[in-house]
């Protein structure tokens, strides 16, 4: 699909019907920039607005995508046009969105491995270092804690869940953190351990923090899946 000629199209339209882009936005329900948009080729319009958008001009989903008007003995044909090159459009997205995974998992990683080995030890505490970042029982807490508001929540859905663990998971991990280190502060005996058992009750907070971002990473997947759905 051409964003500029499909823009271009929604401008003629548009001008045919004696609307303005306020006129426009305000029976899509959208702003009168993002007509503008559109319009010019900088974006496409949702999915989730393509119903609104069509009524508003008075045209079908087909002619709006394929920037033209069809006749009625050139319908079929457009519509086989305009099916492959969502087809097409939806592979090159979805092979993008491989290589962006790949790549920012690899930054992520190599960011990991970055931060390990600048230490005073050099290059030994990319070795040393993470098994110092592994805590079960910090682990274990968070997953039951997680899991047990998921459960009190009612959430039915993967949305509805992950909204949930999104809102959720940071006061967990500060709420464990606190307690922990209250109750090593409370019974240490020797000062000589408190650095050492106060990075491990902080472990707790970085594993929430790690699936914070996973949580938010899935949610905008799920998010953006379920419109392209609409």
């Amino acid at each position: 699909m051409n964003q500029e000629r499909t823009g271009n199209f929604i401008a003629e339209i548009r001008k045919q019907q004696n609307m303005t882009q306020r006129d426009l936005a305000e029976k899509v329900g959208v702003s009168d920039k993002t007509i503008s948009k559109w319009e010019t080729g900088k974006s496409m319009p949702d999915m989730s607005y393509l119903s609104e958008l069509c009524a508003a001009l008075q045209i079908n989903v087909n002619e709006l995508l394929a920037g033209e008007r069809i006749s009625v003995a050139d319908y079929s044909v457009k519509a086989e046009e305009t099916i492959m090159a969502l087809m097409e459009e939806t592979q090159k997205t979805k092979k993008a969105n491989w290589i962006q995974a790949i790549i920012g998992l690899v930054l992520v990683v190599l960011a990991f491995l970055l931060m390990m080995g600048i230490t005073e030890r050099g290059a030994k505490g990319i070795f040393q270092y993470p098994m110092y970042m592994i805590d079960l029982p910090s682990m274990i807490l968070d997953l039951l804690f997680a899991v047990g508001v998921l459960l009190l929540s009612g959430a039915k859905d993967k949305v509805a869940r992950l909204s949930v663990l999104n809102r959720t998971l940071i006061p967990i991990g500060v709420s464990i953190t606190l307690v922990t280190a209250i109750i090593i502060l409370a019974t240490l005996d020797d000062i000589a351990y408190l650095g050492p058992n106060l990075a491990v009750a902080i472990l707790s907070l970085l594993y929430v923090v790690i699936a914070k971002i996973v949580v938010v990473i899935l949610l905008e997947r799920s998010k953006t899946g379920d419109v392209a759905k609409k």
